[in-house]
């Protein structure tokens, strides 16, 4: 998915923008940014300051003008650990592999041309909504 080298630095100039609405205006911790040829394309994880059920959470950076198909979202959703990897100290080994069951869920942070970010929740597949 990431083509060109310019391509490549829209969506690296993506990943910085979001990571930096997540970090200043959102409030979310222990942020990393994962980029390792198993994945389409760079993501970042983090903790938002108010959990709701899961306590770290990918991020997928996009440009609003990108039309998302279907592969393109199986092809994330296939990529991604079981959940983000929560950060460790150096030499204790690799922690970006991908895990037997896929994520259920993400969080689109979408760029629009004036750099304000809003964020959804993608789910893999269709999920039952929660009771109250």
């Amino acid at each position: 998915m990431l083509g060109s080298a310019s391509h490549l630095e829209h969506v690296l100039s993506l990943v910085s923008i979001v990571h930096k609405n997540l970090e200043h205006q959102a409030d979310w911790s222990e942020l990393r940014i994962h980029s390792n040829p198993n994945l389409p394309r760079p993501l970042i994880s983090g903790v938002p300051p108010e959990t709701i059920y899961i306590d770290r959470e990918w991020v997928l950076p996009v440009d609003l003008r990108e039309k998302w198909t279907v592969r393109q979202w199986a092809e994330v959703f296939d990529s991604i650990p079981a959940e983000p990897p929560v950060p460790r100290s150096a030499g204790d080994g690799p922690d970006d592999e991908p895990g037997e069951k896929r994520k259920k869920r993400l969080v689109m942070g979408i760029v629009s041309d004036d750099s304000t970010v809003v964020y959804y929740i993608v789910h893999d597949g269709i999920v039952k909504p929660r009771q109250n």
